[in-house]
């Protein structure tokens, strides 16, 4: 056999030299959100295509929920996962903002802790991530935080008990979606798609011309791992695939319907990117001029009215330079997560590559690329036996669509045209 599978039948398997995949990709196709009542399993009462968000409540997570809420998208259910906070802290966070915004859907709480052997966090992750939630209530509001918390998410029930067909929108680590397949033979069929955030293709080009993201990445520090621009960018790692690189493996070869948006396409302060060799802090001063001018707006819609109020309120430069205190506390509001979650209403400001063969290292959830198969190789673990250029051994990938580039000035005119609507129907 070319490839193994771990999640079950019903799942695309995979390549090799002398057969090609049927899995069918929308990668540059537009899906309808129907917005429905939930009923008490969370799954959604009407056909269609419903939408599924986890999300680890950071404040980039924030403002990809209430960015989607103004444009009219609202997810059935929502499942809280263990990354930038812990979900026994977040998710009534969560269920506050979503009242805020008036967005009625089923919450879940997640797991605190990673499914696998994952890499323990250094120590200013692990104290940023102790005290998150309670920055966030601080920063943004006290929200009326009533309504049900729903623990044990039966992926199942709520996914495959009606003919509904799921989108998966991927905020956070890939551990809560990497455990119910395992723990759910055959849930693919019931997922059309996943949009994943997650990944970081980085080159020495891109660390010129957008130095704040790339200063997002992981990368080594000795043995242990830290936030900043590594001397070889091809080496850096994302915090989503890195916080538990195991379920980033799995997923990335389970033969799902993967559209990945790495780091360097949802990039933090992206307005100020203009294409040429930059600082941080010019990079940081084009992002306010252009977050300065969405602000000046008088918004037409309640929603635009919350995306007003939480996100540009509160919209600050993620980084300006190298100093302690030259980052934003709520610089991601519009940024990252909030980038990969507008694919959902406008894939046509992204650059898609279909069907890439990419593998994700275990060990560490750096994205491997330039992948070949290698047909006929022992691998251990699921999907195609491959090799990855640079990268000894043999790797298990997937064909995934790999986003490459992302239009920011033509985010830019449609978040001005969101503010300036009337509300819709």
């Amino acid at each position: 056999m070319g490839c193994s599978n771990l999640y079950g039948p019903g799942v695309w398997c995979g390549l090799d030299d002398e057969t090609t995949t049927t899995a069918t990709t929308t990668a540059n196709t537009t899906a309808t959100t129907t917005t429905t009542a939930v009923d008490t399993t969370g799954a959604s009462q009407t056909h269609g295509e419903h939408l599924l968000v986890i999300t680890d409540v950071g404040y980039d997570d924030n403002g990809a929920i209430t960015h989607l809420s103004a444009a009219n998208r609202h997810p059935s259910i929502f499942l809280t996962a263990n990354g930038l906070s812990k979900p026994s802290n977040s998710t009534r966070f969560l269920q506050g903002l979503l009242n805020h915004l008036e967005v009625e859907a089923a919450v879940y709480q997640g797991k605190d802790d990673c499914y696998n052997d994952c890499p323990k966090p250094w120590a200013f992750l692990e104290e940023l991530v102790a005290g998150y939630t309670a920055n966030e209530r601080t920063t943004l509001g006290r929200f009326e935080e009533d309504g049900e918390i729903r623990e044990d998410f039966d992926w199942k029930t709520s996914l495959c008990s009606t003919r509904a067909r799921w989108t998966v929108l991927s905020l956070a680590p890939l551990s809560e979606l990497d455990h119910a397949l395992k723990a759910n033979p055959g849930l693919t069929r019931c997922i059309s798609r996943v949009i994943a955030m997650g990944g970081y293709v980085g080159t020495k080009e891109f660390q010129r011309i957008d130095p704040v993201t790339d200063h997002q990445a992981v990368i080594r520090d000795g043995s242990d791992y830290t936030w900043g621009a590594g001397e070889d960018p091809t080496e850096s790692m994302e915090l989503n695939l890195w916080t538990d690189p195991v379920a980033a493996s799995n997923v990335v070869a389970s033969g799902l319907d993967l559209t990945l948006i790495p780091l360097n396409v949802a990039s933090a302060d992206p307005f100020g990117v203009d294409g040429q060799k930059t600082t941080m802090l010019e990079q940081c001063q084009r992002e306010r001029e252009a977050v300065d001018a969405l602000k000046a707006i008088e918004p037409k819609s309640a929603g635009a009215r919350k995306l007003q109020e939480i996100v540009l309120k509160h919209k600050q430069c993620v980084q300006w330079g190298e100093g302690g205190d030259d980052f934003g506390s709520t610089g991601g509001m519009l940024d990252m997560d909030v980038i990969a979650a507008t694919y959902l209403w406008q894939p046509r400001l992204f650059d898609l590559a279909p069907q890439v063969l990419v593998a994700v290292d275990p060990t560490n959830g750096r994205l491997l690329h330039d992948c070949f198969p290698a047909p006929h190789q022992p691998h251990a673990g699921q999907g195609i036996p491959c090799r990855c250029g640079g990268n000894p051994g043999v790797h298990s990938c997937g064909r995934v669509n790999l986003a490459s580039k992302f239009q920011a000035r033509g985010w830019l005119a449609e978040l001005t045209h969101l503010l300036t609507s009337p509300a819709r129907s």
